[in-house]
Parts: C-alpha cells; sequence; structure tokens
C-alpha cells in the first residue's frame, strides 16, 4: 500500500512508483488510537485519531495528534508500525491497540 506525496506522481498524473497493490492520498487504519495516514500534514485531525504524515523535513509535528515520519526524522530508515503506534498511543489516555487494518479512504465501509 502507497500513501502517495508530491514525488510519487508524474506532471502527467500518472503515479510514479508501480508495483503497489493499492495508492491513495489518505489511507485510515483502524487501530487504537486511529491512524490517518497522509504525506502532507492534516490542517484538522480527526477526533480521537492522530494523523501519521511526512512532507515537513525537519519540525517534529504540528501538535501532538500529528506525528511527522519524514525520513529526515528517522534517520532514513522505515518506522515499523508498532513503534508508530506507540508513539501515537502517547498522545492518547486509552494506550494502542494491537489491530493494524488499514483501508483507503474510498472504502465504503469506514
Amino acid at each position: 500500500m502507497l500513501v502517495f506525496g508530491n514525488h510519487d506522481v508524474h506532471a502527467r498524473g500518472e503515479l510514479a512508483a508501480p508495483g503497489f497493490d493499492q495508492q491513495d492520498a489518505a489511507v485510515v487504519c483502524d487501530t487504537d488510537p486511529v491512524l490517518v495516514l497522509t504525506h502532507s500534514p492534516l490542517r484538522r485531525v480527526p477526533p480521537n485519531a492522530v494523523n501519521v504524515h511526512g512532507h515537513l523535513h525537519g519540525p517534529p509535528g504540528l501538535t501532538s495528534r500529528h506525528l511527522n515520519v519524514s525520513v529526515e526524522r528517522t534517520g532514513y530508515r522505515p518506522v515499523p508500525l508498532t513503534e508508530v503506534l506507540s508513539d501515537a498511543a502517547g498522545v492518547r489516555t486509552s494506550g494502542a491497540g494491537t489491530r493494524a487494518n488499514c483501508y483507503d479512504r474510498a472504502d465504503p465501509d469506514l
């Protein structure tokens, strides 16, 4: 699954990163807390959710409900979902769940 960003789409509008089964600009993960995965940070994060994003190459995040996983912030390494959930749980008192079902935003069952 690819959450694409500004470097993943050609000027002609076609995806520059073939080989992914699913591609979208935003993905919602049915976790505790709910994760909204985007390339650029959301201006408004839905209630009870944490926005996991990149795009900002320096600052840690906009608010406590934003997690910046830009490669400059992560030492140019992928961040395991378990680590993202642990960090996201820090902004919620309920703690992180273990479910990690992610859906693209077009999923009619969301």
